[in-house]
């Protein structure tokens, strides 16, 4: 984490529709994130990425991580 805060790259957050997200998480293995996009009625949702992971998210979240201050070794 103390190199990932250090090297202070961006969250990049991305809009997509429901349809796209729930292929994305698919393909990624990620049974439990298409589970609930299949409970979730909006038609559109965000997701953010950083450094190669992608995750469902609302946000909003801190504009890169050399912003986070505080983690747990």
């Amino acid at each position: 984490m103390a190199e990932i805060i250090k090297d202070n790259k961006p969250f990049n957050r991305k809009i997509l529709s429901r349809k796209e997200a729930i292929e994305l998480f698919r393909k990624q293995g990620e049974e439990y994130k298409v589970e609930l996009l299949n409970e979730i009625t909006d038609e559109q949702v965000s997701v953010y990425e950083e450094g190669g992971f992608t995750d469902l998210c609302r946000g909003p979240h801190v504009s890169s991580t050399g912003v986070v201050r505080a983690f747990n070794s």
